[in-house]
C-alpha cells in the first residue's frame, strides 16, 4: 500500500514487473541463458546471486533450515532432495533422489518418490539422465496428488480441473533453493546436490520462491533495500507474496512527483482496440525501464529480489484515482 503522501490523491503505484512474463524464453540452443543485470541484493548471511550457470563459484542455497514444501501445488516446481549424500562423492555407483512432485509434501508420515540417477553418467545429456525419469515419475504421481488434494477439500473440482487441462511449458531449468541458476548438466546438478541437498527443476523454466504456507516469511538482508526485507505469503492459490518495506515514503514522493506530469486518462481494451471511457476512468503513466536513478534502483531491487532477468519485467506503472473513478471488473489475459 502506498502512504499517504498526497492527501488530495488516491495514488496506487502499480509495480508491473511483479506480473511477470513466466512464459518468456529462458532457454536458447539447448542452454541455459546466462543471467544479467542482478542488483547484488543480499549481503550478510545471504551472498548475493553470483554463480553463472557451468562456473565454478561457491552456489547460493540459501540459510540451513529454509522450508521449501507448500500445502497447495505449484504446478511445475518439482523440489528434488539427495537422500544420499554427498551424491556420487564416496564411490557410489547412483544417488537416490526424492521428489516432492509440484513442490507438495507427503501427509501422514509417508516418503516422497524416489528415482535413482547413475553416479557414471556425469557427462551424460540431462534429457536422458534426470528428465526422462523425472517427467515419468511427475506424469504418474500427479493424477494421485490432485485426487489427494481433491479427497481432502484443499482444492475443489474447478480448480483441479485448470490444473488437468495446463499442458505446461516444457521448458525445464535448474535452481538452487536461493535461486542460483545450474547449468542443465550433470556434473553440476550434482555438485548441487552435494552442496545444498536440494534444487528445484522447474518445467516453465523460472525461478519462483515456494510459498510453504499463508502467513510463512523469508526474511533477507538486502543491501539494496537497506536493511531486512519480509517476502510472506499473502496466498498460495494464486501464489501471492508481499515484500515489506518494498518503497519508503520518500520514495513514494519522489515517483508521484516524476509522474505527475505525464499521466494521462488511462486506456482499456474495447471493440474498437484501445479505448477511454466510463469502464476505466483513472489516469496513468509509465516510467520508462531504466530511465530515473529511482525507478532504475527500484527496478534492480524487485529483479534481484524476485530473482528473474530483466526480460521478464515490464515498465513501473503509476495510477491515479481521484473521488469516485474507478476500473470496473474485468478479465486480464
Amino acid at each position: 500500500m502506498v502512504p499517504a503522501i498526497a492527501p488530495r490523491l488516491l495514488v496506487g503505484v502499480v509495480a508491473a514487473w511483479a506480473a511477470l512474463r513466466l512464459a518468456g524464453p529462458t532457454l536458447l540452443d539447448g542452454q541455459l541463458r546466462l543471467f544479467t543485470g542482478w542488483a547484488p541484493a543480499y549481503d550478510g548471511s545471504i551472498a548475493p546471486l553470483r554463480h553463472k550457470p557451468g562456473a565454478w563459484a561457491p552456489l547460493e542455497c540459501g540459510p540451513e533450515g529454509w522450508e521449501h514444501l507448500s500445502e497447495l501445488p505449484a504446478q511445475g516446481l518439482q523440489v528434488l532432495r539427495a537422500v544420499d549424500r554427498p551424491a556420487c562423492d564416496d564411490g557410489s555407483d547412483a544417488v537416490r533422489v526424492s521428489v516432492s512432485v509440484d513442490g507438495m509434501g507427503v501427509r501422514g508420515g509417508g516418503k516422497p518418490p524416489e528415482i535413482e540417477l547413475p553416479c557414471a553418467d556425469e557427462g551424460a545429456d540431462v534429457g536422458e539422465w534426470l528428465l526422462a525419469p523425472l517427467r515419468r515419475l511427475v506424469a504418474r504421481e500427479r493424477p494421485l496428488l490432485h485426487r489427494r488434494l481433491l479427497a481432502e477439500g484443499l482444492l475443489g473440482e474447478s480448480a483441479l480441473e485448470e490444473l488437468g487441462a495446463r499442458s505446461g511449458i516444457d521448458r525445464w531449468a535448474y535452481f538452487t533453493p536461493f535461486g542460483s541458476p545450474l547449468a542443465p548438466q550433470p556434473r553440476e546438478l550434482l555438485r548441487a546436490w552435494r552442496e545444498c541437498g536440494v534444487l528445484f527443476a522447474i518445467e516453465g523454466g523460472q525461478f519462483v520462491w515456494p510459498g510453504v504456507r499463508v502467513g510463512h516469511r523469508r526474511q533477507l538482508q538486502s543491501s539494496a533495500f537497506g536493511q531486512a526485507v519480509n517476502l510472506t505469503t499473502l496466498s498460495l492459490w494464486p501464489l501471492l507474496f508481499t515484500i515489506q518495506p518494498l518503497l519508503t515514503q520518500q520514495e513514494c514522493a519522489a515517483i508521484i512527483a516524476e509522474a505527475e506530469p505525464e499521466l494521462e486518462d488511462s486506456l482499456y481494451t474495447g471493440r474498437d482496440g484501445l479505448v477511454s471511457g466510463s469502464a476505466r476512468t483513472s489516469q496513468q503513466t509509465a516510467l520508462p525501464n531504466g530511465g530515473s536513478a529511482l525507478v532504475h534502483g527500484i527496478e534492480q531491487r524487485a529483479h534481484s529480489l524476485i530473482r528473474v532477468p530483466h526480460s521478464h519485467g515490464e515498465t513501473l506503472q503509476v495510477l491515479r484515482y481521484g473521488k469516485g473513478q474507478q476500473y470496473k471488473k474485468h478479465h486480464v489475459q
